[in-house]
C-alpha cells in the first residue's frame, strides 16, 4: 500500500451497495457488500473500477473505504478488495473501514418532478443513503422477562390449590362445586391491585402490540384511473397539469411516490422498453438500466441532490410507471413502501 499520490478513485462499499467516485459516479445496487464478501459481487466490482478508470488502470491510485453506517461485513469487505487490488499491482491509499457518511446531502431542496414524466413515467431517484437495519431484539433478551412472571404465576397456583384443598376437605363432596368457585374467584384475587405481576406476556392486555393483532391494512388509493395500496398515512393528489402524473405522500416528509399511466396507441412493448432505453443512454441525469421480466428500472437524479428509482412496464395497451422519489438514497422502510406500490398498481376498470 501506498500514500505517494492522490486516489483517483474512491470505493465506499456499503451493506447494500458500492459506491465508485472518479472521472465519474457511479452506484452500483448489484454489487452490496455482503456480495463482495460472499464471493459473487467481487469480480463485477474489479471489473466497474477498471472501466471508470479506463486508461489510467492499473496505474491510477484508488482509496477503498466502508460507510460510517455500515457494518462489519463491509469492512470485511473493504479488506478483501484492497487485497484483490494489490494483488493487481493497483496503488491503493488510506484504506479505511469507517469513512464518513456517504454521500453527505446538507440541503434538500423541494422535491419537483422529473420534466418528461410523460415519457419515462414520470420522475427521478436518489442513490440511496446507507441506512443499516434496525436489530431485531435479542432473544434471550425478549425470554428473559419470562421466568419471573411464570414463577409468580406458578406461586399463585399453588397458593390457590391449597386454599381449593382446605374449603373442599372441610365442606365436603356436598360442597365441592362451590369450593370449585371460591378456588377460581381466589385466583383473580390472588394478586393485589397493588402488586406488581410482572411484565404482560406478549399478546396479553396491557401490550402495546399483541402478538396475535394482525398488521395494519394497507391504504387503498385510487387516482386518475389508478388504484395502488400504500403504508397507511399515504394520500394521492393529481398533478395540476392534466398529465396523469399521481404523487402519493405519507408520515415520511422524505419519500413521494409517484405513479402514472401512459397510453400506447398500439406501440409494441419491446419498441417501448428500447426507446426509453435509447434516452437513458443519451441523458446524463439517468443511469442504471437494468430490465427483468418485461419491467425496466433505472436511476433519474434531477438536480436537486434528490434521486427518483424508475420502475416501467407496459399493461395491457398503457404503460406504467412508479417512481420512488427520495432526498436522499431510500431507506430500507421507504424502498419497503416504494416495492408496495409497484407490485399493486393497477388500472381501474
Amino acid at each position: 500500500m501506498t500514500t505517494a499520490a492522490p486516489a483517483l478513485l474512491t470505493i465506499t462499499i456499503l451493506d447494500t451497495a458500492t459506491i465508485f467516485e472518479g472521472p465519474e459516479t457511479v452506484y452500483r445496487y448489484d454489487l452490496p457488500g455482503t456480495g463482495i464478501v460472499e464471493g459473487w459481487a467481487l469480480d463485477g466490482a474489479l471489473e466497474q473500477a477498471e472501466k471508470i478508470l479506463g486508461a489510467h488502470w492499473p496505474e491510477a491510485s484508488i482509496k477503498v473505504c466502508a460507510d460510517s453506517s455500515a457494518t462489519a461485513v463491509s469492512a470485511e469487505a473493504v479488506s478483501i478488495i484492497t487485497r484483490q487490488l494489490e494483488g493487481r499491482e493497483v496503488p491503493v491509499v488510506d484504506t479505511d473501514e469507517h469513512a464518513v457518511s456517504h454521500p453527505a446531502t446538507e440541503v434538500f431542496a423541494p422535491l419537483a418532478p422529473a420534466a418528461d414524466a410523460t415519457l419515462t413515467g414520470g420522475s427521478h431517484q436518489d442513490a440511496p443513503r446507507a441506512e443499516p437495519l434496525r436489530p431485531k431484539a435479542d432473544d434471550s433478551a425478549k425470554s428473559g422477562w419470562f421466568q419471573p412472571f411464570y414463577a409468580l404465576l406458578a406461586v399463585v397456583v399453588l397458593i390457590v390449590a391449597g386454599v381449593a384443598w382446605f374449603v373442599v376437605g372441610r365442606g365436603g363432596d356436598a360442597n365441592e362445586e362451590s369450593a370449585g368457585g371460591g378456588a377460581t374467584d381466589n385466583a383473580v384475587a390472588a394478586a393485589p391491585a397493588g402488586q406488581d405481576a410482572g411484565p404482560p406476556a406478549p399478546g396479553e392486555a396491557g401490550s402495546d402490540r399483541p402478538a396475535n393483532e394482525p398488521p395494519p391494512a394497507p391504504e387503498q388509493l385510487n387516482a386518475a384511473g389508478l388504484s395502488v395500496q400504500l403504508p397507511q398515512g399515504f394520500h394521492a393528489e393529481e398533478s395540476a397539469e392534466g398529465d396523469g402524473l399521481v404523487t402519493a405522500t405519507g408520515p415520511d416528509p422524505d419519500l413521494r411516490v409517484l405513479f402514472a399511466a401512459d397510453p400506447l396507441y398500439s406501440v409494441p412493448a419491446d419498441y417501448l422498453l428500447e426507446q426509453i432505453q435509447e434516452e437513458i443512454a443519451d441523458d446524463d441525469a439517468l443511469s442504471h438500466p437494468q430490465e427483468h421480466d418485461g419491467r425496466l428500472t433505472y436511476v433519474e437524479k434531477p438536480g436537486d441532490d434528490s434521486h427518483v428509482v424508475w420502475a416501467t412496464w407496459v399493461d395491457g395497451d398503457h404503460q406504467l410507471s412508479v417512481g420512488c422519489h427520495t432526498r436522499e438514497l431510500p431507506s430500507v422502510a421507504q424502498k419497503a413502501a416504494c416495492r408496495m406500490a409497484e407490485e399493486s398498481l393497477v388500472r381501474e376498470g
